[in-house]
């Protein structure tokens, strides 16, 4: 943001100083030297970032409690730290965009400078150009990144659906030893509740970002063929809470006395993902029942686990994290959170009484309770924020350089005003003047994109590997970007160069 200022600052003054280069011829006549003339136009640049950066912070005291209130923070400015990085700014920002139109304007000797000549070639074109399409380069990179970002966002919400996250109230703190006794009680009050269907406990819900780990292999103690298996204590009602259908086998009984994890059993029934059935080489899911694969605990003993059932591969972690290898126990002493399933009703009605029946179960804790759209939306809001905070700096990022492209336009047609009225008077039509002047200023533009659009597509790319689910191909979406910045680049000139192809050529030609 802060370059494409600086560049578009460069390019505006270098249009307006080159209108001042009789003043400068003038000057250096009288006995002006080179350096007080860069002393004169760095200061006048210096002059106008300290004004900008008085604007700034008058305008951060206007946002900033908005700010506050919006995000609940109390962030304030310590000027007597911040004020020396403040100067540091205006000085480096005053005299990196001034000092090019500065040594361009005094460089000229007198003579070139009262005949108005310093603007005029090829070399100052040139270097115009560039600084045009820096511009525009930056923008549309920006443009390009915001645009992957919110269809990614929108990817990761429809992917998120997978699991009913907005019929599921959570309750959390289930690990209390004052709780952990009264939990089939409680399951029992509120699955009597009208409106809620089941009642599940688990060591965690979906997007929740916990990573509990175990390492198996498929012979006792063979510690070079270890796997890691992201690891979840559930009860049987678990996965019919979560509509997770099971491909092969069953799930977790309340009947079968091996289906109970138990820290000394020899022998544990787990239930796996289609994942972990591919990372332990088990084949299909059905093949993959009554297989069997080990765990060493530190004390050198093995533990065996056998498959009962699998179930599909599905990104209990969430947002930007890979999909991993499961394996699910039913472990009561590691249930930490409730999932309670609601159908139909009043939604705060319905939360009303949950939170009566917990008060009757458990009347000395107070209930935590939260839907999964806001577990979810703990992680998400920060993506989406980012993604907007990124679309705000590209927004004032395009205006900028439309405002640079449309000052240089108006520049560069007054330099060209003789040109302009010899080829009307030569025949030339009000649209062909127009898409000459048009296709002029187009030319930076379109090479900003082939530099611009590359360079998105391989930051993109990067990002999206972050993602499990990710939109198909960032391609289409860097064409749109890319045609949208070149529409706003046309339609910043081409009002202006109509204006100018429609004069009359007489007044065009006329002597000053």
């Amino acid at each position: 943001m802060l370059f494409i200022a600086c560049v578009n600052y460069t390019n505006l003054a270098t249009a307006q100083s080159l209108g001042r280069s009789r003043e400068v011829g003038m000057r250096k006549t009288m006995g002006a030297s080179q350096r007080q003339l860069l002393t004169q136009f760095l200061v006048e640049s210096l002059v106008i970032a300290a004004i900008a950066m008085v604007v700034a912070i008058a305008a951060l005291e206007l946002i900033i409690p908005l700010f506050n209130n919006a995000a609940s923070k109390s962030l304030t400015l310590d000027y007597l730290r911040t004020l020396p990085w403040l100067v540091l700014t205006t000085l480096l920002v005053g005299l990196l965009a001034g000092v090019y139109p500065a040594w361009l304007i005094t460089r000229a000797n007198p003579i070139d400078a009262l005949r108005d000549s310093a603007g005029k070639g090829k070399k100052g074109a040139r270097m115009r150009s560039v600084m045009i399409g820096a511009q525009f380069a930056i923008s549309a990179f920006m443009l390009a990144i915001v645009s992957i970002g919110f269809m990614q966002n929108e990817k990761v919400k429809d992917a998120s659906y997978e699991f009913p996250r907005s019929e599921i109230y959570t309750m959390g703190r289930l690990s209390v030893e004052g709780i952990q006794g009264r939990l089939e009680t409680l399951k029992y009050e509120l699955e009597a509740l009208p409106n809620v269907s089941m009642v599940a406990y688990s060591s965690q819900v979906p997007y929740e970002q916990n990573n509990s780990q175990s390492s198996v292999s498929l012979k006792p103690g063979d510690e070079a063929g270890q796997i890691n298996l992201h690891t979840m204590d559930m009860s049987p009602d678990y996965f019919e809470t979560y509509d997770t259908p099971l491909l092969a086998g069953r799930g977790f009984d309340r009947a079968i006395a091996q289906d109970l994890f138990e820290e000394d059993a020899d022998s544990i029934n787990v239930v796996i993902n289609e994942l972990a059935v591919q990372n332990l080489q088990f084949g299909t899911p059905s093949e993959a029942l009554n297989k069997r694969f080990y765990r060493l605990d530190d004390d050198g003993n093995a533990t065996e686990y056998i498959v009962i059932g699998v179930v599909p591969t599905q990104n209990i972690v969430g947002l930007f994290n890979e999909v991993k290898p499961w394996m699910f126990f039913n472990d009561p002493e590691g249930f930490r959170v409730g999932s309670i399933r609601i159908t139909g009703g009043n939604i705060m009605d319905t939360v009303e009484t949950i939170e009566n029946a917990w008060d009757r179960v458990i009347p000395e804790y107070p209930m935590q309770g939260r839907f999964l759209d806001e577990t979810f939306d703990d992680v998400y809001n920060i993506l989406k924020f980012m993604n907007m905070a990124l679309a705000g700096f590209a927004f004032i990022a395009l205006a900028l350089a439309s405002v640079g492209l449309f000052g240089l336009a108006a520049f560069m047609a007054t330099q060209r005003t003789k040109e302009i009225g010899m080829r009307k008077v030569l025949g030339a039509s009000t649209t062909q003047i127009a898409r000459l002047l048009v296709w002029q200023f187009s030319t930076p533009v379109l090479w900003a994109l082939a530099v611009a659009l590359p360079a998105a597509y391989f930051a993109t790319t990067t990002y999206l590997n972050f993602f499990a689910e990710r939109i198909d191909s960032p391609i289409p979406v860097l064409i749109v970007a890319g045609a949208l910045a070149v529409t706003l680049a046309w339609s910043t000139v081409a009002g202006h160069a109509i204006r100018i192809a429609r004069s009359n050529p007489i007044v065009a030609l006329r002597y000053e």
